[in-house]
Order: structure tokens, then sequence, then C-alpha cells
């Protein structure tokens, strides 16, 4: 089994897909611990969810629960071209309802600040 996050600064701000369409959600991660109700927002987001709830799952697998506690803040979709350096933040999670996209870009753009990332209400 793989080592889990236990503090809330080991929690990475992004993890998403290198390419492609995809699910994602915005997750506020609090400090159950020595940092209690420290928290901040995280961008997840993979390929091979079917659902939004499918990536919470994953990242509550990632987590020490009795250290930390995760809150869905809604989800939608991301597309990331890799060849262009673009990623485009749009729609909205049927279960979770829609994230806060602008919040979603301003995470991103702290991991990609060389990519241009919009939010974009084109397509669903």
């Amino acid at each position: 089994m793989s080592k889990k996050f236990r503090e809330i600064s080991d929690v990475p701000d992004v993890d998403i897909g290198e390419a492609g369409c995809f699910k994602y959600i915005l997750i506020e991660v609090r400090d159950r611990g020595t940092t209690f109700n420290q928290s901040k927002l995280v961008v997840r987001g993979d390929a091979a969810c079917g659902f939004h709830a499918d990536v919470l799952d994953i990242m509550e697998e990632q987590i020490d629960k009795a250290k930390l506690k995760l809150d869905c803040k809604g989800g939608g979709r991301i597309r990331v071209n890799p060849q262009k350096r673009i990623i485009s933040v749009y729609g909205y999670s049927m279960g979770f309802g829609r994230a806060d996209h602008d919040k979603t870009v301003e995470i991103l753009k702290k991991q990609y600040p060389q990519w241009t990332i919009e939010i974009t209400d084109e397509e669903y």
C-alpha cells in the first residue's frame, strides 16, 4: 500500500491528466491534526474516471482520514492540450454541482504558469 498524505502541506495542489478531456473536481482539504481547521483547495481530474465521484474516491484513498478531511466543492470538465499549452475549464458535475471555475483557474495557473488557462462554457 502506498504512503498516504498525513499533512495538508504534503497534498499536491494539482493532479490532473496530461492531455485530453476529463472530469475534474475542486476539493477543500481540511486538517484535523496539529493545524486543526487549516485548509486549502486542490484540483483533481482523471481521464479514467467515468464519474466525478470516482475522482473523489481516488483522493479519499490517498489521504489519512484520521488527519485530513475532504469536502468536494463542485466539479466540471477540463480539456488539456499540451501541444498548444492550453487548459480549458468548463461545465459542472451532476452530483456535486458546478465548481468555482475562477478558483480552479487560479490554482492551475500556479502549476502551469506558462500556459493559457481559460474558462469556457462553449461545450459540455
